[in-house]
């Protein structure tokens, strides 16, 4: 008995580390590799649980309450070797151990219903695109001293930040699978399923191709802006500029694409007010009266048409300095901001305002838009009066650093968002689907009918719907 206690007292406080360390493939004295059977050997042999590790003197018998004399540390090994095999014996269980460890099976066991790789991904996602965040903020950071004569480094230098973001998002669309769902072999609709699913893999291929330029074009373009800077290429400026007109000839197919798709599909006879209505997919819908597709097309295209004039003035005034003055070579930056604070207004009074019922919600409607509209009025006409202003000047005011604030001020947000704000969201929803799933294991029926129905009534909130797509609809 003291052997055996002994061998169960390296689980002990006496010796923490070791208990941690193990994982389950070290509890069943497999290599990670290990089939199926080589698993279930593992688990039905005492001799094997001797050969787990020379210096963790515990087996599957001496692990045994039973036999341990009662020993918790002991009782807690036997558990932990139970679940060891039950993990590794289940092939789905076992992906998610291999690639998130047991915490990513604790999060299977509790939420079944959801893709535990689609969360815990999430998780990496933000981490990845936070520390992306970071280095493009160097960017302007970068542009900011180098404008204000406080660096001396070359332009290709300054650059580096943009470089490295840029070359990751053309690496994850390289790497970016083509996501295609298994099929049962004995599933005959699935073989129909499958089969429709083949036919648009070419699609699928075009589109990834698509991306993948999409991303190179920035990049070249990009390494082009930098080279032509520090005066070490010789083409002009509209040479430089040649990838970003291919970029936005790509770009128009597509909007033209989605344009023509959004018309086809009609626009629904009543506005969704709950949850239900705006994610049912068999709304009654009607076709579009002809001022609805002016908006629908201004809404598609006004960004796209602005930008591209206002890139062909900007080359043509870079290529002749003396044609016109800067202010007036900003002119389509000026109506692109115009028209979308009047498009952010209009969408407001005729969609969101008749949805809203109570006195009460309706003055949290206006509170919201009114913060909303005047932060954003504010951001853009800031930031566009002192860019005119640095680039039309020669006195060397304001600083650059002063006038990229709103720049830096929106990566700001967007790293609270990434680090903080976004997982803080994807944990408490988390946690929310745990504990509905608990009441629902608990047998609550009655209960799950009520959160059912309330569903049902669940009302889209207002601070959503001012978010929602700014084409207006006019019943």
């Amino acid at each position: 008995m003291n052997q055996e206690r002994a061998g169960a007292s390296i689980w002990t406080d006496e010796n923490p580390a070791a208990y941690q360390e193990q994982n389950y493939y070290d509890v069943l004295g497999v290599a990670r590799d290990a089939n199926a059977d080589e698993i279930r050997r593992a688990n039905q042999s005492h001799q094997l649980y001797y050969a787990i590790h020379v210096t963790l003197l515990c087996t599957k018998v001496r692990c045994h309450p039973d036999k341990a004399g009662n020993d918790p540390a002991a009782a807690e090994q036997f558990q932990r070797i139970s679940k060891a095999h039950d993990v590794l014996s289940d092939e789905k269980k076992r992906q998610v151990y291999d690639k998130y460890g047991a915490n990513g099976v604790e999060m299977m066991d509790k939420v079944p219903f959801l893709d535990v790789s689609m969360i815990l991904a999430l998780k990496n996602m933000f981490c990845l695109i936070t520390i992306l965040v970071a280095v493009l903020l160097l960017w302007p950071i970068f542009i900011s001293m180098k404008v204000d004569e406080k660096i001396s480094w070359s332009w290709p230098v300054v650059f580096i930040p943009s470089f490295i973001v840029i070359a990751a998002a053309l690496l994850g669309a390289l790497g970016a699978p083509l996501a295609d769902d298994e099929v049962d072999p004995d599933d005959e609709e699935a073989h129909v399923a499958n089969t429709n699913k083949k036919k648009s893999t070419l699609s699928k291929v075009l589109n990834k191709i698509i991306t993948v330029v999409y991303v190179a074009l920035i990049l070249v373009f990009d390494v082009l802006v930098s080279l032509k800077l520090e005066t070490t290429l010789s083409a002009n400026w509209g040479s430089v500029f040649a990838p970003w007109f291919i970029f936005e000839a790509l770009n128009f197919q597509s909007k033209v694409s989605e344009f023509l798709i959004r018309i086809k599909e009609g626009v629904p006879e009543k506005v969704p007010e709950t949850l239900d209505e705006e994610q049912d997919a068999e709304r009654p819908t009607r076709p579009h009266s002809t001022l609805e597709i002016l908006l629908l097309a201004t809404s598609a295209f006004n960004f796209f048409v602005l930008r591209l004039i206002q890139a062909i003035i900007l080359v043509y005034k870079l290529g002749h300095q003396d044609s016109m003055s800067w202010p007036a070579v900003f002119t389509p930056l000026y109506i692109l901001i115009s028209l979308n604070l009047i498009s952010f207004l209009v969408f407001f009074l005729l969609r969101i305002v008749p949805t809203v019922q109570t006195p009460q919600e309706k003055r949290s409607a206006y509170i919201i838009f009114g913060i909303a509209f005047a932060f954003a009025a504010a951001l853009l006409s800031g930031f566009t009066y002192l860019f005119v202003r640095r680039v039309s000047g020669s006195d060397g005011w304001p600083p650059a650093a002063i006038v990229l604030i709103p720049v830096f001020f929106l990566f700001a947000i967007s790293l609270c968002c990434c680090g903080c704000f976004l997982p803080c969201i994807v944990t408490v929803g988390l946690r929310a689907q745990m504990e509905e799933m608990g009441t629902q294991n608990s047998g609550a029926p009655a209960e799950s009918g009520q959160q059912s129905d309330a569903r049902q009534n669940q009302r889209i909130p207002v601070a959503r719907q001012i978010a929602g797509p700014s084409v207006t609809t006019l019943n």
